[in-house]
């Protein structure tokens, strides 16, 4: 577990971060012989005993070489924090000011593959969200042109019917609040 309480301002908090995640790392060694013990004052059976045992050599192999790479991280972080202490630089506030140029794009398919950018698939994702377009194989348009626009989405089990509602830009530029869309799921099967 990473302690929620870090605070890494320098290299010699980085170096006391790691050290603490080693300590972790050698504790989590004995989990071999905690795990087991732990069971068997549950009171399990002999088959929740051997679950335990293996619980016990997964993580005292696990959490050494997890804690070993949270120390890297630790020191890592310690050296940024000491060569630009003040995180917060004019580059840096200018960087996360920077408006988005356009919608983030929507992935296709379960495994998110990328297709060239479409206006209408990003506008998809941003009013429908993950919720409603996770998974999507193709985004057929009903509609053409107008501010409302309606869409047909397929997945491989279903499909989704869908108003777009297209808003003009707001007059700082920035992407605006998502609409209320209005969808109708349908079954395949049904159709």
């Amino acid at each position: 577990q990473i302690r929620s309480s870090k605070r890494i301002n320098g290299f010699r908090d980085g170096v006391t971060e790691a050290g603490m995640s080693l300590v972790q790392g050698v504790e989590g060694l004995l989990d071999i012989v905690k795990k087991p013990l732990e069971v068997s004052q549950q009171g399990h059976s002999v088959g929740g005993m051997l679950t335990g045992m293996g619980k016990g050599v997964a993580g005292s192999f696990v959490k050494p070489i997890s804690k070993i790479g949270q120390a890297v991280s630790d020191v890592g972080s310690g050296i940024a924090a000491q060569v630009a202490p003040n995180s917060d630089s004019v580059a840096a506030r200018r960087r996360r000011m920077r408006p988005r140029q356009r919608k983030p794009r929507l992935l296709f398919t379960e495994a998110g593959c990328l297709r060239p950018y479409s206006e209408l698939d990003a506008e998809v994702w941003r009013q429908l969200g993950p919720g409603y377009a996770s998974g999507v194989e193709e985004v057929v348009p009903l509609t053409q042109g107008g501010s409302d626009r309606w869409v047909l989405l397929l997945f491989a089990r279903h499909m989704l019917q869908a108003q777009i509602r297209f808003e003009p830009p707001t007059p700082d530029g920035s992407l605006g609040p998502p609409a209320s869309p209005s969808a109708a799921p349908s079954d395949s099967a049904g159709s």
